[in-house]
């Protein structure tokens, strides 16, 4: 599932985060910033999105950075007013849950819009395809979300090492952009659309709010792309899309293969 992009930027370029209150307009830059139409769909866009080319800017010796090149996106980033501070992904608004499941690096189901969370009950392992910790044994969670959200059924059995899951949406459970790029920050909005939209966004396709998050390194995995099949960590991922019920199943099969030799 992992796409991989060239790098074209040049030797002595990188990409930095930089807060919005220390980029500058250069004095009389030839560039146009209107609230036309254009910069409608510019912020329609980094809703979908985010911001997918990086300002280009230098550092002045005053301690803020002069934009040389995407004056219309930071004017469309104020607009929309991202911080970092209070991202639901890396900031104080992150569920207190989520850094719970980071200790104990399970892969887990996680809701975009209500940001619950719930472990799959699968665990990794070592180099030696030695188990990390010691399983429970078999386990099913049920987890409802509210009305018209979504539901899920979660059955787990890290002794044979399996785990399925059963998604059922409700009316509101397709993903808002809107209210996503509300809730976090740049880099984390980018990080979920590269996830969400890994082969492009599809029209006659819906995309619904439920993730897959490997806690310890906190990569997130689609679940209703139009994608069926992978690997997360050391287990194969697959997926039957029941349109007709509007749910999901996600089988993890743990993957011996990536342990041996």
């Amino acid at each position: 599932m992992e796409v991989r992009k060239e790098d074209q930027r040049g030797p002595d370029e990188k990409v930095v985060e930089i807060e919005i209150e220390r980029l500058r307009d250069f004095k009389n830059h030839p560039f146009k910033v209107q609230a036309d139409s254009q910069m409608k769909e510019l912020q329609e866009s980094i809703k979908k999105y985010g911001i997918l080319n990086p300002l280009i800017v230098r550092p002045r010796p005053e301690g803020f950075y002069e934009i040389i090149s995407g004056h219309r996106r930071k004017y469309a980033a104020q607009q929309l007013k991202y911080t970092k501070e209070n991202c639901f992904l890396c900031g104080s608004n992150r569920p207190g849950i989520f850094d719970y499941y980071k200790k104990s690096g399970c892969i887990a189901l996680v809701c975009l819009n209500t940001w619950n969370i719930a472990d799959t009950n699968v665990y990794e392992y070592d180099n030696n395809g030695k188990i990390v910790e010691e399983p429970n044994g078999f386990s099913t969670n049920i987890n409802t979300h509210g009305e018209n959200e979504c539901s899920w059924m979660v059955a787990g059995d890290p002794v044979r090492h399996t785990a399925t899951a059963t998604l059922t949406y409700g009316d509101n459970s397709v993903l808002d952009p809107e209210r996503l790029s509300a809730q976090l920050c740049q880099d984390c909005l980018k990080k979920v659309a590269d996830a969400v939209w890994p082969t492009g966004y599809e029209d006659d396709w819906t995309y619904h709010c439920d993730v897959l998050m490997n806690m310890e390194t906190e990569d997130i995995y689609q679940i209703s792309s139009t994608i069926t099949r992978g690997s997360i960590g050391d287990f194969w991922l697959h997926i039957d899309h029941e349109l007709e019920k509007n749910r999901d199943i996600v089988y993890l099969v743990y993957n011996l293969q990536n342990n041996k030799g």
